[in-house]
C-alpha cells in the first residue's frame, strides 16, 4: 500500500468535514422534526381520541357524544387506552427520526487517530 500524498490527505479531510456537516444538519432537522412530533391514539370502541406530545404528555382529549351512552368504567378504559396508544405513536415517530439520524451517524467513519498522525510525519520527515 503507498502512502497517500498531501493532496489525498486534504481530499479525504474535505470529504470528511462534509460528512460531518451533513450529520449536524440532519440532527438539528431531527431536532425540530422531534419537536413536532404528536401521537395520536383512539380506544377500542372509537369514542376516544387522544393526542400526546413526544414525551407523552396529553395535549388534547376528545369524546365523540355516544360516548355518554357508555358506563364510567367502560369510557374510562376507553380513554386510558386511547391515551397508551397516542404516547406508543408518539414514541414510535420519534425512534423513526432517531434511527434515522443514527444511521447518518453509523456512515461518518472514525476520527483521525495519533497512530495516523504519526505515519504521516514520519513519511514527512523520510521525505526531506
Amino acid at each position: 500500500m503507498r502512502p497517500s500524498s498531501a493532496s489525498e490527505d486534504r481530499e479525504y479531510l474535505e470529504d470528511l468535514l462534509e460528512q460531518a456537516s451533513g450529520l449536524l444538519r440532519s440532527m438539528a432537522e431531527a431536532q425540530a422534526r422531534l419537536n413536532g412530533v404528536t401521537g395520536e391514539g383512539v380506544g377500542p370502541e372509537g369514542v376516544a381520541h387522544v393526542v400526546a406530545d413526544r414525551g407523552g404528555r396529553i395535549q388534547q382529549i376528545t369524546l365523540l357524544p355516544r360516548s355518554m351512552r357508555l358506563t364510567a368504567e367502560v369510557l374510562s378504559g376507553e380513554v386510558l387506552s386511547a391515551a397508551q396508544n397516542a404516547q406508543q405513536d408518539a414514541e414510535e415517530q420519534s425512534a423513526r427520526i432517531l434511527s434515522d439520524v443514527q444511521a447518518r451517524a453509523d456512515a461518518v467513519p472514525d476520527p483521525l487517530d495519533e497512530t495516523f498522525v504519526q505515519a504521516r510525519l514520519e513519511q514527512v520527515l523520510r521525505d526531506l
